[in-house]
């Protein structure tokens, strides 16, 4: 099975709904090294356009390995929860329901066909992503 790797960023850091953009590196190493980007604007939570971002990314993949490069500890832990969530009814530790359990849902499916890996902390698109998500969302505004 082949892997491919997803590198994200999300530009909107306030934890309140509001209005931020997204962005994603999608890599795959054939005979030649093959990249695709996506940007979008999203409104939401953090937390929200993390998990859009990541089922935006997952939805464009194949069946394969993905590892996921990331700052967000959220989706990391998040996902090694689901086995949890499901036996519990979508219940936390605390008693509360699961956050955003419909998109949780729908990351646990793509990941039937689609295992993830979780790599935490800064890659090499960091720098770039941060700098097309600005460009745009000073474009944005400015329209």
């Amino acid at each position: 099975m082949k892997t491919v790797n997803i590198y994200l960023e999300n530009g909107g850091k306030s934890p309140k709904p509001c209005a931020g953009w997204y962005g994603y590196i999608l890599e795959y190493q054939g005979q030649r090294l093959y990249t695709r980007k996506r940007f979008a604007r999203v409104e939401g939570t953090r937390q929200e356009r993390d998990l859009v971002m990541l089922l935006d990314a997952m939805e464009r993949c194949k069946p394969c390995r993905i590892r996921v490069y990331t700052e967000e500890s959220y989706l990391a832990g998040g996902y090694e929860r689901l086995p949890h969530y499901v036996n519990t009814k979508w219940i936390t530790a605390r008693g509360d329901p699961v956050k955003h359990k419909n998109l949780w849902k729908r990351i646990l499916e793509q990941s039937a066909e689609k295992p993830l890996e979780f790599i935490l902390g800064p890659h090499g698109y960091t720098e770039w992503l941060r700098t097309e998500i600005e460009r745009r969302k000073k474009s944005d505004t400015a329209g």
